[in-house]
Order: structure tokens, then C-alpha cells, then sequence
């Protein structure tokens, strides 16, 4: 099977609509089952971003990087000792930042941009990071091994949005366990909800849907 993503609409701030064209790779005189036009809709759409690729349909819930920003609160870590091997901490922290979010968090987001990173951890003091805790937690380990004595500040919610009255949009804190991702390939997109409609719903796996609902 292929397909091709034909429309993107987006609609009141929080409900996104991808139509997809599902068919065989080559001409057949009779379409097989899941052939047709498919329709994803998202609703309380919190992110999204849309890559070129085949997109074969996952949906998450908890444990995808993709939601670590929007699901768990937010820290500070710092640091107040100088380390031995400043670049050297640089470039482990960005490894473990890496490792730990992927391509879903930016890290110009999360560390500390007013000072290289490099230049900071050689000043001997300083705020590294702020971003999701389970995220934070591998960087302060990594502070801890090089004996940069790091410390932690209060941790509070995100921010969380979704549509309201005027045009902005504030999801409550207590509902952010509700949001999933749903995994297009190389897209994805975290939102509240998920349904599929069209001829080619066979060709997604729709039972898993439901037991994430």
C-alpha cells in the first residue's frame, strides 16, 4: 500500500484534518480492501509537524518523547562548581539530551542560550537548563558525574493550551494526561483525541485506537 497526503486543514485553533489518498503502488483493475480516501482527525491539538515519509499510524501514549513537555513539570538545573572538561560536558549533555528527547524537543528550548554551553560550564556557575523533569533528571546526572555540584529549582506545570473563547488556547493542568501522539511515519501529532474516517480506515489499526481512548 502507499499514500499520499492530499489536505491539511486546520480548523478553530485545535482540530487538525489530514486526508490521505491509500492505494496499491502499481495500477490494479480491483483495489483491494483499505484502498479509498482517509481522513485523520485530531482534536485539542497542542503541536504537530508534518515530514515527507510513509505514514504508517502509531499512537502513543506516555512514554513517547513527544509528550514530555506537555505531560510532566518543568525544572531548572544548575550548577555550581567549575569542571575539568567544560566541551567535554558540552557535548555529553547534548548527547543525553538527544537521547532522552529526540527530534521532538529543540535544544535551543531547553538550554541556558544567553552563554555558550561550553563557555558557561567553565565559569564555574550558572542556570544549564530548564525543560520536562524526566529530561532534566539525565542532565543533572550528567552535571553530578562531572562534579559540577548541580541543584534543582521548584518544579511547576506547563503550559498548556487549548482553544478558548478568545482564540487562545489553555488546556487545565489535571486534563494533560488525557494527551496522546499519534506517529505518521516521520510526522506526528499531540492532541487530546483521534479518529479516522474514509473507505481506506482498514488500513489503519483502529482497535489500538480505541484502547487508547
Amino acid at each position: 500500500m502507499c499514500a499520499d497526503l492530499l489536505r491539511v486543514e486546520l480548523r478553530d485553533h485545535s482540530e487538525l484534518v489530514l486526508t490521505y489518498e491509500v492505494g496499491t503502488d502499481e495500477w490494479v483493475a480491483d483495489p483491494p480492501p483499505g484502498s479509498g480516501e482517509l481522513e485523520i482527525h485530531a482534536s485539542g491539538v497542542m503541536d504537530w509537524a508534518l515530514v515527507p515519509s510513509y505514514p504508517e499510524p502509531r499512537l502513543r501514549k506516555e512514554d513517547h518523547p513527544a509528550l514530555l513537555s506537555w505531560v510532566h513539570d518543568e525544572v531548572e538545573v544548575y550548577f555550581s562548581q567549575p569542571v575539568e572538561d567544560p566541551m567535554g560536558l558540552a557535548a555529553e549533555l547534548l548527547a543525553t539530551h538527544r537521547n532522552v528527547s529526540g527530534r521532538f524537543i529543540d535544544p535551543g528550548s531547553t538550554f541556558n542560550t544567553q552563554v555558550p554551553l561550553a563557555e558557561l560550564l567553565a565559569r564555574g556557575h550558572g542556570q544549564v537548563a530548564r525543560g520536562p523533569i524526566p529530561l532534566i533528571a539525565q542532565l543533572r546526572a550528567c552535571l553530578e558525574a562531572a562534579g559540577a555540584n548541580p541543584s534543582l529549582g521548584d518544579p511547576r506545570p506547563p503550559k498548556i493550551y487549548e482553544e478558548d473563547e478568545q482564540g487562545g488556547r489553555w488546556l487545565a493542568v489535571e486534563k494533560r494526561h488525557e494527551l496522546r501522539v499519534l506517529e505518521l511515519g516521520l510526522s506526528w501529532i499531540v492532541a487530546r483525541s483521534f479518529r479516522a474516517e474514509g473507505r481506506a480506515t482498514e488500513w489503519m489499526n483502529i482497535s489500538d485506537w480505541a484502547a487508547l481512548e
